[in-house]
């Protein structure tokens, strides 16, 4: 069969297409000596690959008595694996931006290099978003908190639309701190939402993440505009005084 895409982008080989492929072909639940059969491939690289198979989910294994046995899936988990190869070439694109945009303000500030970094314009506050991924990705504990006002919201996912898919996708964990309503609850996060103090709420987002701080908020012409601040002892602190607060409020119903 004439492969119609580059299946290397998957980090697929040409026998592990192979091996894919006989499985659909023979529509069969069966064995890798079946398979090593059906592909004229050793069992070996056929044992080798099927584990690779079954791992990315296109191949499912079960127990039949003492012996294993082996059935190709739906080919549009295809689509699903390369939608989360850009998802993650995305999250690698931004942090390469974020990290540019470091190292275009280095020695340009009135604070150590690298501390801060300032960020204008939704592509640059989808970069911010595209770094928190990427940081907490890479942490034990992947959670982080937010505190979040309703004036910057319409602002903040627009050239990021899908980020909480993705976030959840990614098994990472947020906590926010809310004005307003609770909203619409989405996937591995938990809600408490700020008493109403009656004043006009602030055009704020923050979102504590690793060692790193983001400040994002609106200027005069209501352009997103955000500071992500790389400093262990003020991410504590802010987690400190986020965890107090958060203690203090009931979960949103």
């Amino acid at each position: 069969m004439k492969n119609a895409f580059n299946y290397h982008l998957l980090d697929l080989e040409p026998r592990d297409i192979r091996i894919y492929e006989s499985l659909l072909d023979h529509e069969a639940v069966t064995s890798i000596r079946n398979v090593s059969s059906w592909t004229k491939l050793n069992r070996g690289v056929v044992f080798n690959s099927i584990n690779k198979l079954v791992e990315l989910g296109l191949i499912s294994a079960y127990m039949r008595g003492k012996q294993k046995r082996y059935y190709a899936n739906d080919p549009s988990i295809l689509k699903t694996l390369m939608t989360n190869k850009i998802e993650t070439l995305n999250i690698e694109k931004h942090s390469i931006d974020a990290y540019i945009i470091e190292l275009k303000q280095k020695g340009k500030q009135a604070v150590p290099p690298q501390f801060a970094a300032l960020y204008e314009g939704e592509e640059e506050i989808a970069t911010i978003l595209y770094d928190v991924l990427a940081t907490v990705s890479k942490l034990d504990d992947k959670s982080y908190c937010s505190i979040s006002s309703s004036p910057i919201r319409g602002y903040l996912y627009k050239k990021f639309p899908n980020f909480k898919t993705v976030r959840a996708s990614k098994g990472i964990y947020a906590r926010v701190l809310r004005t307003g309503s609770a909203g619409e609850p989405t996937d591995l996060s938990e809600v408490r939402v700020l008493p109403d103090t009656r004043a006009k709420d602030p055009a704020c987002y923050i979102i504590i993440y690793g060692s790193k701080v983001a400040q994002i908020s609106l200027d005069e012409n209501l352009v997103p505009y955000g500071i992500v601040t790389n400093n262990v002892e003020l991410a504590r602190l802010q987690r400190i005084v986020f965890d107090q607060l958060w203690q203090q409020l009931p979960r949103a119903a």
